[in-house]
């Protein structure tokens, strides 16, 4: 029996995080890039230990969503999932559409032009859905930030994203 296994290469001694700015800006992008535990497969992840004692992984769903509520002092039930746009059937965490879904609105807060459109394979996978009715979607979802979506505004989030990293990890070093 043949295993498929990935092999990647993983220098141990890259520890050093680069951060990563965009558009000319400090306020834009800012994550923290080049380290080696982010070579490491998720599965494996779990492996890595920190002077002997276990390390976590922690993913916030939605994050870019979550932080533009905030950032307007709106608020946004924990429990709901921002992915969940009213399509029919939905199954929250595990439906198949929301990569599709998470995919599109992560490119709408970053198309500073307006003209991202959907991949063939992601329309026919949300059931034909046009891109217009997918923004039409996303904007009943999200009536109170919608506007705000559509400005451009990825890059500031992920610089907000990166000001949490950073803050986690000063306090870390306490």
């Amino acid at each position: 029996e043949k295993t498929n296994i990935e092999r990647r290469h993983i220098d141990f001694y890259q520890t050093q995080a680069v951060r990563i700015f965009a558009r000319g800006s400090m306020k834009k992008g800012g994550r923290l890039y080049r380290v080696w535990w982010q070579n490491i497969l998720s599965d494996y992840r779990k492996y890595i230990y920190i002077d002997g004692e276990p390390t976590v992984e922690i993913d916030y769903s939605a994050m870019s969503i979550r932080l533009l509520y905030a950032k307007h002092k709106l608020p946004y039930p924990l429990e709901k999932d921002p992915y969940d746009i009213g399509l029919p059937n939905w199954e929250g965490r595990k439906d198949i559409r929301r990569k599709s879904i998470k995919r599109f609105i992560n490119a709408i807060l970053n198309d500073e032009d307006g003209i991202y459109t959907l991949k063939s394979s992601d329309k026919k996978l949300l059931g034909g859905v046009s891109d217009t009715q997918l923004r039409q979607l996303v904007e009943k979802a999200h009536p109170e930030i919608y506007s705000k979506m559509l400005a451009g505004i990825g890059l500031e989030l992920q610089y907000l994203d990166s000001l949490i990293a950073i803050n986690v990890l000063r306090m870390l070093q306490q």
